[in-house]
């Protein structure tokens, strides 16, 4: 049927994905508690949910503590296929110890992609002093 030919064009990030270094300790109420160390890496999954190839997608993390600092960087995933999930590694974020922080990881969107809710994620999160 020509339903079943259409494009669909979506990606997405996968929420629990995410791979702090240095670690998560634990969760302190809405807060990752990182372990000490002087940068933050993260690892995020990124999926392609639609039915073509997309090219040049985006993927942006911002990175705000509570006293309005904000570090914001960002990757090209250069092609990605239906369903492929690729790892997102972004480095070399500044460490503020003992200080609430917060980082929002958006993927795309790209042409045409009609939902957009899971095209971000955030995390909440502190690292030990």
């Amino acid at each position: 049927s020509v339903a079943e030919l259409q494009q669909r064009r979506g990606v997405a990030v996968i929420g629990d994905s995410i791979k702090f270094n240095p670690q998560v300790l634990n969760e302190q109420g809405d807060y990752l508690i990182l372990a000490n160390g002087p940068k933050i890496s993260v690892a995020v999954t990124i999926q392609n949910q639609g039915n073509v190839v997309e090219n040049d997608v985006n993927v942006v993390m911002k990175y705000m503590t509570e006293d309005n600092i904000l570090e914001e960087k960002e990757f090209t995933i250069d092609s990605i296929n239906p369903s492929e999930l690729r790892v997102v590694t972004i480095s070399e974020f500044t460490a503020y110890p003992g200080r609430k922080c917060e980082l929002e990881i958006t993927a795309g969107p790209v042409p045409d992609e009609i939902l957009l809710t899971n095209n971000t994620v955030k995390y909440k999160f502190m690292m030990e002093d």
